[in-house]
């Protein structure tokens, strides 16, 4: 053999053992930011498997060949609980509320406790298997377990189930004798999931009666399974490949294509099914360490979580939220983990109220709690702001007063959550209110009208100014004015567009039709008033009297 050939050769051997051999590089992806705690009281242990409140404040953790711990206070401390002895604990799983507790040992029996982990229970008419996993309804009452014989020296065995927190036990045959590795459970205990060596997935909707076969699922060695609340949205970790996903109980699986293939060995769901956490301990010829993954958008897509470091992984749990997280492995610490707040509040309905001639009132929503604040000018490069409102409220308000009448402000509000995230609006405008006129009554003159009528004539005055004498009586219009209205104040206007050349001679009969609304709307539109609908409300009254007063002053 020539040596070209040989070197090529070897360096062929080299890329295979380095491709079949070596630890892939971690992957890491936009994703969920979490602030993770190495929580020194949980001590360094073997740990096997743990559970999680739907708040995430109550936590239990199992350790191989030794206790039971417990915290109260999402992970800062622990409490051993002898009580349930040192075994082989294997897993374990929470009610919602965290009072009911199930765990299981891998050759032995299944212990129930329902104050916390005060207090356990070896529930005996469970029998003694090579339990492997067990989960539960939110409420406790009815529980899943699994057992692989595989484990240990006992014969081939099925899916047991519990509608009373584990007293009593049901072999469900309909599941076929399997090695079985994995179990999950909806919020109500209804719909089931569960994988073992080798097998495809199998669910079942009436609590564990009977099960199908999900053909779609391939055929692997599943090592956990996590479901929704609802059983719709599920999602499956087995060794030595990527994590699958189901968005319909199971029925149709997803390889996700963010996920390498890997020793996974846990999984936990969000109630939503949106959040996943997967723990892992790639080992494809000895014990090496992995780190935590984390994902935001139903397993789409992945990230390391790289705080807590590399480490053989062993289990992970959730908050119901997906906002708080829990891992052990073994050897480690327990760690900890809370979602960073990265996202500012999502404004809207936003609303200016009815501005006054000297303020108004901004409002607006927040999808979260957050401060208030608006900054506002005659630009839209604002200039001024308001003091800032520390309260975390989501319905907001804030009193804009000081300010000119009749003119254009611009204004956008700001809102900051208690993350520290701040959004600021686009920008708006309002227009105050005209300054009013006010109004004195003289003594009455007289001015006939085509009716005989005879209207009284005010004259204008604004506060501490002297009064303007006219050489000609100007008609006072005493109520808003629109198509259909009738009488004198009508009559009067129609003789004012009149004068003004809007509306043509002999047009002044007292009833306001679309002629006098056309009239009406060119006088807006020339005076800058809006909306010009040709409406004669208080802004067109007050300017056309001022129109008025002006005209008839004496030359």
């Amino acid at each position: 053999m020539s040596f070209k050939r040989s070197s090529l050769i070897v360096i062929f051997l080299l890329l295979v053992f380095v491709s079949v051999f070596s630890v892939p590089d971690h992957k890491t992806f936009a994703s969920p930011t979490f602030d993770w705690t190495e929580q020194a009281d949980s001590d360094i242990r073997n740990w096997t498997a743990m559970a999680s409140s739907a708040d995430g404040t109550k936590l239990v953790a199992v350790e191989n060949g030794g206790a039971i711990y417990t915290s109260s206070d999402s992970g800062e401390h622990w409490t051993p609980r002898l009580g349930a002895g040192t075994k082989s604990w294997f897993s374990v799983a929470s009610s919602a509320d965290g009072t009911k507790l199930a765990a299981v040992v891998l050759e032995g029996y299944i212990y129930t406790s329902t104050d916390s982990g005060a207090n356990w229970t070896e529930q005996t008419l469970s029998g003694q298997r090579g339990w492997t996993s067990i989960a539960s309804s939110a409420d406790g009452t009815k529980l899943v377990a699994a057992s692989n014989y595989m484990l240990v020296s006992f014969n081939p065995d099925y899916i047991y189930t519990s509608v009373d927190s584990g007293v009593h036990w049901t072999q469900q045959t309909d599941s076929g004798v399997q090695a079985w590795n994995t179990v999950s459970s909806s919020a109500d205990g209804t719909k089931l999931a569960a994988g073992g060596d080798s097998t495809p997935i199998f669910t079942s909707t009436d609590s564990g009666v009977n099960w199908t076969q999900q053909d779609d699922s391939p055929r692997l060695t599943w090592k956990s399974i996590a479901s929704s609340a609802n059983g719709t949205k599920l999602a499956a970790a087995p060794n030595a490949d990527f994590i699958y996903t189901s968005v319909d109980s199971g029925i149709h699986w997803t390889q996700t294509a963010d996920t390498t293939e890997r020793e996974w060995t846990s999984i936990a769901s969000s109630a939503d099914g949106t959040k996943l956490v997967a723990a892992s301990k790639y080992d494809p010829v000895e014990t090496s360490s992995d780190y935590i993954y984390v994902s935001d958008d139903s397993g789409a897509t992945f990230s390391s979580q790289n705080t807590p470091g590399q480490q053989e992984w062993h289990s992970v749990t959730t908050s119901s939220d997906g906002t708080k997280l829990a891992a052990a492995g073994a050897s480690t610490h327990i760690f900890t983990g809370v979602q960073l707040d990265t996202v500012a509040p999502v404004i809207s309905a936003i609303d200016s109220g009815t501005p006054t001639t000297a303020s108004t009132t901004i409002t607006w929503t927040t999808d979260e709690a957050a401060t208030s604040r608006v900054i506002y000018g005659l630009t839209n490069t604002y200039g001024s702001q308001t003091t800032l409102d520390p309260s975390l409220v989501t319905s907001h308000s804030v009193i804009l007063d000081g300010l000119s009448s009749d003119t254009q402000y611009y204004y956008a509000v700001v809102s900051v959550d208690a993350a520290g995230n701040s959004a600021t609006s686009t920008a708006h405008m309002f227009t105050t209110d005209e300054e009013a006129v006010v109004v004195t009554e003289q003594p009455v003159r007289r001015h006939r009208i085509a009716s005989g009528g005879y209207p009284t004539t005010p004259v204008a005055s604004t506060n501490n100014q002297p009064q303007i004498h006219m050489s000609q009586p100007v008609h006072f219009f005493g109520t808003n004015l629109t198509v259909g209205s009738r009488g004198l104040d009508a009559m009067f206007l129609q003789e004012f567009l009149i004068s003004q050349g809007l509306l043509e001679q002999g047009n002044n009969t007292g009833f306001f039709g679309p002629l006098t609304q056309a009239a009406v709307i060119t006088y807006q539109i020339s005076q800058n008033i809006t909306p010009a609908v040709g409406y004669f409300g208080p802004i067109t009254r007050a300017s056309v009297y001022v129109h008025m007063l002006l005209s008839s002053k004496p030359k």
